[in-house]
């Protein structure tokens, strides 16, 4: 390990381990770990003389802290250079934080990816067809084999020219291999266990570091390129798979919305051309069968358009070994799987947390049914009122909006509670809690005008009436909750980050996950010396994102609003396409300029929220035959609705007729285009026979034919029979 210390322009001290090049090797991810409890503490935080000359003596605690810092930080860096690391650190502006940059040389990250069997791309010409391969170092072979074992692969693999240097590795690829030489516990790694030293806030953050000139194409041709195609390769290769297939969900679906989008402009038309207005005329039924079999298309060729990027990104049969969340705490027990130290958290306890957060679950669902009750009661007082009338519509759309960012929040804190293990485990069990609860607050006061309202009494007094069809008040209510929810979630998604980075900024303080308490949390230099910091200092003070999961829980809200009463706000997939139009640059702004680079996780598909999207799809077959069934109807809007026989069965046939050519569709639609069946074959030949160094030929037992005995016995001398 070679180590260099320099004084910088600033005073900083920029020490360097492992590096005798450091010009030679990026440094891909960034650990910040602390270093004085205050900033008017002197940089040499023990002599006393130094603290009285500036005013301000550390107490006994502040000490005690500082050198616990120091003996965690001295360990951290001799594993680190242990396992090949290399380091370059140096002090915040307010010389309260230290700064650590790790990154690996070439040669380094080759074993490494040895080791993981790490899969990178082979060439993309014939016969290699951009095939994905384990990694396998060159190995020159022994001499008692006569070299025959000899493996020379390494020139098989593609190649990447970033800044005009020929790399084996893409940035993500690095910071995956990088990562894992931290924290993996295998011989050869550093073992730093990264959640725990962040519990005891010995290390105060830990993110990847952004690449200037990639974050530029990125927001030049990306961000900011309205009316051009996404570049998705290039998001891939910067952010990882899981964010990639976000972006091109988010792609798929906006075009995809394009022909209900022209059907509902029809349908529109038809009801400005209906006397009286009315959304009940000839093209309701058409249209409700139409947005019920486009749900069931849409998601089965999701999955073939899924299967593609599968294949070009070469996640087909991906399952991440996760390591442990570092927010995931335990008792320390030897697995009995492996017989490894590993943290073991008892199942009844969390079986007991379950029972505990869905009974709380429970409560809030029934308080929100509450509050849109009287959000209808005050309907039936204003009975007569337009003003009053909008003013309630309002008034829901606030709440919706509310309440799903509140129980967002207890969404989070009771998934915390249960101390998932593994991220995926973490994700899925929000997704689930989160769903109940918005579907149920984003949906209730729909469900209620479409199928109940009509003549209904809310505790003795009759509810206001609808105007020649409950269609058109859901009309009214459903395109306010929606423009409503398209304009405060751009606003809020774009504003709010960058006015709370401006404040960090301006205060010196983290990002919202961060734990409180930071000791950078005290700049007294003020808010021009930030201008002056370093860029991973600037990194750490941005927003850091959450994967997409708000994102996402905002799609499959407005999959929702597009997919289950359309019928009664045909202008929704064209809003949508409008909204999703800007919501693509929004998010991509949001990823190159507001916030900190996220980790680059891998990912197969959407994970639990296509379940979600699926669960979505059904539901909007039932939701548009029974408005075609019940909802549809001409008579009298005052009196209390009645289900005749011939309404009922109505329901029946077309709900169980749509649903049947949905499990057609499926069964007939192949998950996985011919095309992409034919190349993944291809692929593994490719892999079998290039890098395994085996053939179907090989694969075939020889014997030489001068061993083959045709020796013919008179009878069968076998005794045991």
């Amino acid at each position: 390990m070679s180590m260099s210390a320099r004084a910088g322009s600033t005073g900083a001290q920029d020490i360097r381990i492992g590096m005798d090049n450091p010009t030679a090797q990026r440094l891909d991810l960034c650990i910040v770990f602390p270093y004085k409890t205050s900033p008017h503490i002197p940089d040499d935080r023990y002599n006393t003389q130094e603290a009285d000359r500036h005013g301000y003596r550390p107490t006994e605690k502040e000490l005690n802290d500082m050198r616990a810092w120091d003996h965690s930080r001295h360990i951290i860096l001799h594993r680190l250079a242990q396992a090949g690391v290399e380091a370059k650190l140096f002090y915040s502006t307010n010389h309260c934080d230290i700064y650590c940059k790790v990154g690996c040389d070439i040669e380094r990250l080759k074993d490494e990816a040895d080791r993981l069997n790490y899969k990178l791309q082979l060439k993309e010409e014939s016969p290699y067809f951009g095939a994905y391969a384990p990694y396998s170092r060159d190995r020159p072979g022994t001499k008692e084999n006569s070299y025959k074992d000899a493996k020379r692969v390494d020139h098989l693999f593609k190649r990447y020219r970033p800044n005009d240097k020929d790399t084996l590795f893409r940035t993500t690829d690095r910071i995956h291999i990088v990562d894992s030489i931290i924290r993996s516990k295998d011989p050869g790694c550093a073992g730093i266990d990264i959640g725990g030293y962040q519990k005891t806030r010995h290390i105060l953050s830990y993110f990847p570091l952004h690449e200037r000139l990639e974050l530029e194409y990125l927001h030049s041709e990306w961000a900011k390129a309205f009316f051009k195609k996404q570049p998705m390769n290039r998001i891939r290769d910067y952010f990882g798979e899981k964010i990639a297939l976000y972006f091109g969900w988010l792609g798929f679906y906006t075009t995809w919305l394009v022909v209900p989008s022209l059907a509902g402009i029809v349908v529109q038309i038809a009801y400005f051309a209906t006397t009286p207005q009315s959304y009940n005329n000839w093209t309701l039924y058409p249209f409700c069968i139409f947005m019920a079999l486009w749900a069931t298309f849409f998601m089965e060729f999701w999955k073939r358009k899924n299967a593609s990027f599968c294949l070009q990104w070469g996640t087909i049969g991906y399952e991440e070994e996760e390591m442990p969340r570092p927010e995931f705490y335990g008792d320390r027990r030897i697995s009995p799987v492996n017989d490894k130290p590993e943290l073991y958290y008892p199942p009844m306890k969390r079986l007991r947390d379950y029972l505990i957060n869905y009974s709380v679950i429970t409560s809030c669902v029934g308080g929100v049914i509450l509050l849109v009750i009287s959000v209808f009661l005050l309907r039936t007082v204003s009975k007569g009122s337009a003003g009053l009338g909008f003013a309630a519509n309002l008034l829901l759309s606030g709440m919706i909006l509310a309440f799903n960012e509140l129980f967002g929040r207890l969404a989070r804190f009771l998934t915390d509670r249960e101390n998932h293990r593994t991220q995926t485990e973490y994700e899925n069990h929000l997704i689930a809690k989160s769903f109940i609860f918005k579907f149920i607050n984003s949906y209730i006061s729909l469900f209620y005008v479409a199928f109940w309202k009509q003549g209904a009494r809310l505790f003795g007094s009759d509810a206001d009436s609808c105007n020649v069809s409950c269609l058109n008040e859901l009309s009214n209510l459903l395109g306010t909750v929606f423009i409503v929810r398209l304009l405060w979630g751009n606003f809020s998604e774009i504003v709010f980050p960058i006015l709370k980075g401006v404040i960090n900024r301006q205060l010196g303080t983290r990002g919202s996950t961060e734990p409180e308490g930071d000791t950078a949390s005290l700049n007294p230099h003020g808010p021009q010396s930030f201008v002056d910091a370093a860029p991973a200092e600037k990194q750490r003070f941005l927003e850091p994102y959450d994967h997409a999961f708000k994102d996402y829980d905002e799609m499959i809200l407005q999959f929702g609003y597009v997919t289950l009463f359309v019928v009664s706000f045909p202008m929704a997939p064209l809003l949508a396409i409008i909204n999703n139009v800007f919501e693509i640059r929004i998010d991509a702004y949001k990823l190159t300029k507001v916030h900190r680079r996220p980790h680059p996780y891998r990912a197969e598909d959407l994970g639990t929220w296509y379940y979600i999207l699926e669960i979505m799809s059904v539901i909007a077959v039932v939701t548009n035959t029974a408005i075609i069934a019940f909802a549809a109807d001409t008579s009298d809007a005052t009196t209390v609705r009645t289900i005749s026989t011939d309404q009922l069965w109505t329901f029946i046939i077309m709900e169980h007729a749509l649903l049947a050519v949905k499990v057609l569709v499926k069964l007939l639609v192949p998950d996985v285009p011919n095309s992409v069946q034919i190349l993944s074959r291809r692929h593994k030949y490719v892999v079998d026979k290039y890098i395994r160094g085996v053939d179907e030929e090989d694969q075939q037992f020889h014997v030489p034919p001068e061993e083959i005995s045709e020796e013919i016995l008179p009878t069968d001398d076998d005794p045991d029979d």
